[in-house]
C-alpha cells in the first residue's frame, strides 16, 4: 500500500464524510465517532496504524479547515493512534504530517509547515529532542512503513528550518 493508493483515498473520503455528517453536539463526541470510523476503515481496507494518522490528517484538516488553527480539538484522535504503536507511533505520525505538506497540500500551504510543527512542539505531541534527533538526522523514520518519503523528509526539513533552529 502506498499513501496515494485508491483505498487511502477512499478511507480519505469516507471520514470526511462522517465528519461532514456528524450530529456530534461536541468535539470530544465528534472525536470519538472518528476514532471509530478509523477502526472500521482500518478492517475494511486493511489499513496500517500507520495508515491511519495519514487518512485523519488529509480528512479532518482540509484546506478550509487549517490544521494550525484547529489542532487542538481534534489532539486527542493522533495521540491516542501514537499510542497504539508505542515507541514507532510517533515515527509514523511524523511521517504521516510530512506526506500531508509535502505531497497532500498545495504549494501556498508550505509555509505553515513551521508554524505546525512549533505549534505540535508547544502541545507536547512532539518533544525538541525528538523533533532536533530528527533533523539532525541521529535516527530515521520507520523505513519499512509504506509512508516513508526520502525525498518528502528533506523537503520538509528544509521548510521548517526556523522551527527547528529555534528549539535548538
Amino acid at each position: 500500500m502506498t499513501p496515494t493508493s485508491r483505498r487511502v483515498a477512499r478511507a480519505v473520503d469516507l471520514l470526511k464524510a462522517t465528519k461532514a455528517e456528524s450530529k456530534a453536539s461536541s468535539e470530544k463526541e465528534l472525536n470519538i465517532e472518528l476514532m471509530n470510523k478509523l477502526d472500521q476503515l482500518m478492517v475494511s481496507y486493511g489499513l496500517g496504524v500507520d495508515f491511519l494518522h495519514f487518512v485523519a490528517l488529509q480528512a479532518i484538516f482540509t484546506t478550509d479547515y487549517n490544521i494550525c488553527k484547529h489542532w487542538a480539538e481534534h489532539e486527542d484522535i493522533f495521540i491516542d493512534l501514537v499510542k497504539r504503536e508505542g515507541k514507532v507511533g510517533i515515527e509514523h505520525f511524523m511521517q504521516s504530517l510530512i506526506l500531508y505538506f509535502i505531497r497532500v497540500q498545495s504549494k501556498d500551504f508550505l509555509p505553515y509547515a513551521s508554524t505546525c510543527l512549533y505549534k505540535l512542539w508547544e502541545h507536547r505531541v512532539l518533544s525538541d529532542k525528538f523533533i532536533i534527533g530528527w533533523a539532525e538526522k541521529e535516527f530515521r523514520l520507520d523505513k519499512d512503513s509504506g509512508l516513508y518519503d526520502k525525498k518528502a523528509e528533506k523537503k520538509f526539513r528544509e521548510e521548517t528550518e526556523k522551527c527547528i533552529e529555534y528549539l535548538k
